[in-house]
């Protein structure tokens, strides 16, 4: 995140010099500006979680910003499967997805779907994993 911050500084240092030169009555520029100077107001330095990507306690962890962006994942991939089998419809339909590990670059889950009763349970379970960058299916 410090990388993307830094990157940002530093398109909004060429802009402002652009501006500086001559190009006051560019209002694209001007728009460069504003967008970016609102963008680095979004992102407090102070609150950013610094990453090292490249230790292991990085692939062995999830951090909290991680964690967070995962739970609504995983809120979205149990809606997502009890409407794709109809479970929604079945009184006793459950799904259930639940992060069990992280492997470096891919998290995995168990997703657990199916219909209970007070008579019979029916009950299926899928082990998947999902990207850590982009929390999509691997498979």
């Amino acid at each position: 995140m410090k990388r993307i911050i830094d990157e940002i500084k530093g398109t909004l240092e060429v802009e402002k010099q652009t501006f500086s030169d001559g190009g006051e009555t560019d209002d694209v520029v001007r728009g460069w500006i504003e967008g970016l100077e609102y963008v680095l107001s979004l992102l407090d330095d102070d609150t950013v979680e610094q990453i090292d990507y490249n230790s292991d306690e990085y692939c062995d962890k999830l951090h909290d910003s991680e964690l967070e962006k995962l739970s609504e994942r995983l809120n979205y991939i149990e809606t997502e499967q009890k409407l794709a089998w109809g479970l929604h419809r079945i009184s006793g339909g459950f799904v259930k997805a639940e992060f069990d590990d992280v492997d470096g670059d891919k998290i995995h889950i168990t997703i657990t779907d199916g219909v209970q009763s007070d008579c019979d349970n029916s009950v299926n379970t899928t082990h998947c994993s999902l990207w850590r960058d982009t929390l999509e299916y691997t498979d």
